[in-house]
């Protein structure tokens, strides 16, 4: 990771594209190792730190936000200990939806990589990955359900 004199951490560039982050939305469990395996291995190449964000669907803390924040807090440190040269981070963000409550915490520099498993299906509803491509205007990797990942990316 690149810092400035300041400290302050200066985006990766891949071509004209500037990254400060990589964002791993933590939906489903299946779906969040998928996507972490893809950003572990962009993390390790363009060199930022990966941060994990569940969105609790509520406008207020409850026995399940408090439940998701636990669990995320075990998910961080399982994945410190399997990656311990990975810069890490990781929050619960309450919001009425899942995409608005990622929109909410993306800045400019952001990528976002999710897994998913559709795209829209025919009773008109739409996956997160749909949602986040019509509302955001950063860069969003998404891998297919039949995209190829490392079980166990290598090292970081």
């Amino acid at each position: 990771m690149t810092t400035s004199s300041s400290g302050r951490v200066l985006p990766a560039e891949l071509g004209s594209l500037r990254f400060s982050e990589i964002v791993v939305p933590v939906v489903n469990e299946s779906l969040h190792d998928r996507g972490f395996a893809a950003a572990v291995v962009l993390a390790a190449r363009l060199d930022l730190p990966v941060r994990l964000v569940h969105v609790h669907q509520s406008t207020r803390i409850d026995e399940r936000a408090t439940e998701a924040t636990a669990a995320l807090d075990l998910t961080s440190e399982r994945l410190r200990a399997q990656y311990p040269a990975l810069t890490l981070k990781h929050e619960v963000v309450l919001a009425a939806d899942v995409a608005h409550g990622l929109e909410e915490v993306l800045s400019p520099t952001s990528m976002v990589v999710l897994a998913t498993e559709h795209a829209g299906v025919e009773d008109g509803s739409f996956s997160l990955a749909d949602a986040l491509s019509r509302r955001s205007d950063g860069v969003l990797v998404m891998l297919g359900p039949n995209a190829h990942v490392p079980e166990r990316p290598g090292p970081v």
